[in-house]
């Protein structure tokens, strides 16, 4: 049995168990919030952090990252956390749309005069499918999601008024100027190797796709004739388990589509192998798919793919908090000074490092200390100014 294996498993069986946690044909979470939720009550100065669970999971697997960020106090005193529930089965457009309604609608609601300056220093923190949703808040469509649907110009396209605004404001939309910086973690940005495998297989028959959605895609469908569309919507609906594919054309889409300038990104990869290297996988989702260029940072953990509450991600992201505080936000975009990524490439404004223990990082000072547990053991190969 090769090293890792077991682990996996246990990766692949607890998706398959939290997909079918649910009733008969959904996603394993219709006792779970929808939408926006605040862990606690909104405190105005405060800078809202989304977290965006992924495939199958709820807004809970976020508790014990919560937790351990609020025992910081300058973490406490800085930010209120919010977590984003949605039904994790529906084409992750939707998803995001959904989502991009919710962070507007929040703020017309909390803050409608638009005076509390908190809120433009939005940061989103994504696991798994959550970071795709989490990325697509920094982007331009302009019209590339509109040309894997069809050959025609969106103009051309009938039927009733709503299902047609419906679908241009999933298929079209800009960036979140709220958003400032992102968190990915073990986000499958090309999608996973597994796709053909049991869990796509298993997951597919138990994601369900909301029943509006499929009434608009079959009222378009009927308005417009199968010829109008290209097969991604010519046959039926896909779901988020067929858009997680590897190399699924919405995903490279996306890739292609590139990130704001203006918003920083994180990435936070697991690797099944001790210690983790560049080019692993976490059992679900290999580092080719989770790896971004341009990232300011990279860490990569020991770890499986279901790695939000590891320690040292927990860890990490209190890190990238702490910086996003400590950067001014006018010119928090701006690259650093140049370090070394692992590998012996340069680029400007980003660095890889294994996780490793805290003290021993070079600008480790002045960092909190998330109280999180003892994991602390690893290797770390890092420099930088």
């Amino acid at each position: 049995m090769r090293p890792g294996i077991d682990l996996v498993m246990v990766t692949v069986l607890a998706l398959i168990s939290a997909l079918g946690a649910g009733p008969a044909g959904g996603d394993g979470q219709a006792d779970q919030p929808a939408g926006l939720a605040l862990a606690r009550p909104y405190s105005r100065g405060k800078i809202p952090v989304i977290l965006i669970h992924g495939l199958g999971s709820s807004p809970k697997s976020w508790a014990p990252m919560i937790e351990a960020l609020e025992a910081d106090p300058s973490l406490r005193e800085r930010y209120q956390f919010w977590t984003f529930g949605y039904a994790t089965g529906a084409p992750l457009l939707y998803s995001a749309h959904l989502l991009r309604q919710d962070l507007r609608a929040a703020q017309g609601r909390l803050d409608p005069d638009r005076t509390d300056s908190a809120f433009d220093h939005m940061i989103l923190i994504g696991h798994s499918m959550g970071g795709l949703l989490a990325k697509m808040m920094a982007q331009d469509s302009r019209s590339y999601l509109w040309e894997l649907r069809s050959t025609q110009p969106f103009e051309k396209l009938v039927g009733p008024p709503e299902d047609r605004d419906l679908l241009r404001q999933v298929v079209f939309f800009k960036s979140q100027p709220e958003v400032r910086r992102l968190i990915f973690i073990a986000t499958p940005h090309r999608g996973s190797r597994l796709d053909r495998g049991i869990i796509r297989r298993v997951g597919g028959r138990l994601c369900r796709l909301p029943d509006p959605l499929k009434q608009v895609h079959q009222r378009l469908l009927a308005s417009n004739g199968p010829a109008f569309f290209t097969p991604m919507l010519r046959r039926r609906l896909p779901t988020s388990i067929d858009q997680l594919a590897w190399e699924h054309p919405e995903l490279q889409a996306l890739v292609a589509l590139g990130i704001d300038p203006g918003v920083t990104y994180h990435s936070i990869i697991a690797d099944l192998r001790d210690p983790p290297l560049a080019g692993g996988t976490d059992g679900v989702v290999p580092y080719a798919s989770a790896h971004l260029d341009g990232a300011r940072s990279e860490l990569l953990v020991h770890g499986g793919h279901l790695c939000q509450a590891h320690p040292l991600v927990i860890r990490e992201v209190g890190r990238i908090l702490t910086e996003h505080l400590r950067l001014p936000v006018a010119t928090e975009h701006l690259r650093l000074p140049v370090a070394t990524r692992l590998g012996g490439r340069f680029q400007d404004d980003s660095f890889r490092y294994r996780a490793s223990d805290e003290a021993a990082r070079p600008w480790a000072a002045g960092f909190p200390r998330i109280p999180c547990g003892n994991s602390m053991e690893g290797e770390w190969e890092i420099t930088g100014q």
